[in-house]
């Protein structure tokens, strides 16, 4: 009898390569603003980086993201922070965010959190998915240690290729920015 095995990843993309991949789906109960695919990259984007020593959020909305990216943070022993203006979007969820060890702050404008997370950290992934992006971006990538990962969720919607120019961000897996309707674009620091 022959042994099963998983598809092979472009046997996937060819089921959906149209963009039927659904959004404003849910991640164990807690609504989300991305499809699974993007938990996909994450994953591969974590995987490929075991030299980030951390993970800083901005734009939890109700957190489905700050859980999927805390279970990454136990699974390779670093932390992450979560950045929401609004707190009680993440009022339903706290309790799962404190026992994932994700520390919830408000703006990330303001109180210099971030700048003090890089300072300690070094290499860290910054997912840019607030209400402002391309200031998310412009404000933040400049302090990134070298090594570390900056992503822009919406690209080409909310936040477009003149937002980035000239940070000297070296784009990371292009080809997958877009993918299944993904939008998720990532630079490197170097």
């Amino acid at each position: 009898m022959k042994s099963w095995r998983p598809p092979e990843i472009k046997a996937l993309r060819a089921v959906n390569s149209d963009k039927s991949w659904s959004w404003n789906t849910r991640f164990i109960g807690v609504p989300m603003l991305h499809n699974y695919w993007q938990y996909h990259e994450m994953g591969r984007i974590l995987e490929l980086n075991r030299h980030l020593n951390g993970i800083a959020e901005i734009g939890a909305w109700k957190g489905a993201l700050s859980i999927y990216l805390g279970l990454w943070g136990i699974r390779l022993g670093i932390p992450v922070i979560t950045f929401e203006t609004d707190r009680q979007l993440l009022a339903p969820i706290e309790h799962i965010l404190k026992r994932l060890s994700v520390r919830i702050y408000g703006d990330c404008f303001e109180g210099g959190r971030i700048e003090e997370f890089i300072g300690q950290r070094g290499p860290i992934w910054l997912i840019c998915d607030g209400g402002d992006k391309a200031r998310e971006v412009r404000t933040f990538a400049p302090v990134l240690a070298p090594g570390s990962l900056i992503s822009a969720h919406d690209w080409l919607y909310e936040i477009f290729p003149h937002d980035v120019e000239g940070l000297g961000l070296t784009p990371y897996r292009e080809d997958e920015w877009m993918a299944m309707n993904m939008g998720l674009a990532t630079w490197r620091v170097v």
